[in-house]
């Protein structure tokens, strides 16, 4: 691993440790700094502010699940990011939801789950994008998707992780569930 992403890395990782343990609005950058070992200057050649470092953690579990071999469509994502293997991550970031605003990791979510459907949609429809329709049922869709996994993480559901899959999929606008993810 390069110099670079070991750094990132160990901001994040310092930012998981302090949010498994406390409250988002307690941590500071300097608390991220001294747990991860590096100086302020380091930490913002890397990230904004503490609310990057959070935002980064859900941009990376989609990106990471996305690219799975086993993931092919909507349906196979939603499940890999809700089942056992992905646990530990919602359980350690479940302070993360705290946050509100603008930067709010609720937010940020339906921000990057849109950004993330809109891409995707383009690729599997030769750059057309998404239309009035699917971009308002897109935007619903999106912020229901962030309320669950605030949802999800407080296990407010007795879903199993495939029953749960199928339940966000059937939520998706109609016209871009047969999406693929793996193009």
């Amino acid at each position: 691993m390069a110099a670079k992403d070991r750094t990132r890395k160990a901001i994040v990782d310092a930012f998981n440790q302090l949010i498994a343990r406390k409250t988002f609005n307690s941590i500071t950058v300097s608390m991220i700094c001294e747990t991860a070992d590096i100086g302020k200057a380091t930490f913002y050649r890397y990230f904004k502010d503490k609310y990057a470092v959070m935002n980064d953690n859900y941009a990376v579990l989609l990106q990471t699940c996305a690219r799975d071999p086993s993931v092919h469509g909507y349906r196979d994502l939603f499940f890999l990011m809700l089942t056992q293997a992905h646990a530990d991550f919602w359980n350690s970031v479940r302070n993360s939801f705290d946050s509100d605003g603008y930067n709010s990791l609720e937010n940020f979510i339906a921000k990057h789950s849109f950004a993330f459907a809109e891409e995707v949609t383009k690729k599997n429809r030769g750059g057309r994008g998404l239309s009035d329709e699917e971009r308002l049922q897109l935007e619903v869709f999106t912020t229901g998707i962030a309320a669950m996994f605030r949802s999800w993480t407080y296990h407010r559901y007795s879903l199993t992780p495939g029953q749960a899959a199928d339940a966000i999929y059937a939520c998706m606008p109609p016209d871009l569930r047969g999406c693929r993810l793996d193009l």
